[in-house]
């Protein structure tokens, strides 16, 4: 079982983007704090997958380690958190799974868009 809160917790962002450089930490701290954000826990209250909507009518997610396990919870979350319409810049290959599977398509550049 898990659970979706809002808003998503440094922590949660942390636990899910794992050892990450400096500048990417940077990076992600600017996301969390001007997106409207959700993390989605496990039963024991580790973090699964943390996600915002950014004002600008973008989007973004990031996956813990442990998320393949939770794949159809982590898909009916960001089903329930993201608008139609809404972008995301794809940048790996597991990332762009996540999307097919969550109603991304792909349109040019790596961002894809919701519904």
């Amino acid at each position: 079982m898990t659970v979706l809160r809002s808003p998503a917790s440094l922590m949660d962002i942390a636990a899910c983007a794992g050892n990450c450089s400096a500048f990417k930490w940077s990076a992600l701290r600017v996301q969390f704090e001007t997106a409207d954000t959700w993390a989605l826990r496990a039963d024991d209250g580790s973090s699964i997958a943390v996600g915002g909507i950014q004002r600008d009518g973008g989007a973004w997610f990031i996956a813990a380690p442990v998320a393949a396990r939770h794949l159809p919870a982590i898909v009916r979350a960001i089903r329930a958190t993201v608008p139609p319409g809404i972008r995301v810049d794809i940048r790996t290959p597991e990332g762009a799974r996540l999307a097919r599977l969550a109603g991304f398509r792909p349109q040019a550049d790596g961002i894809w868009r919701f519904g």
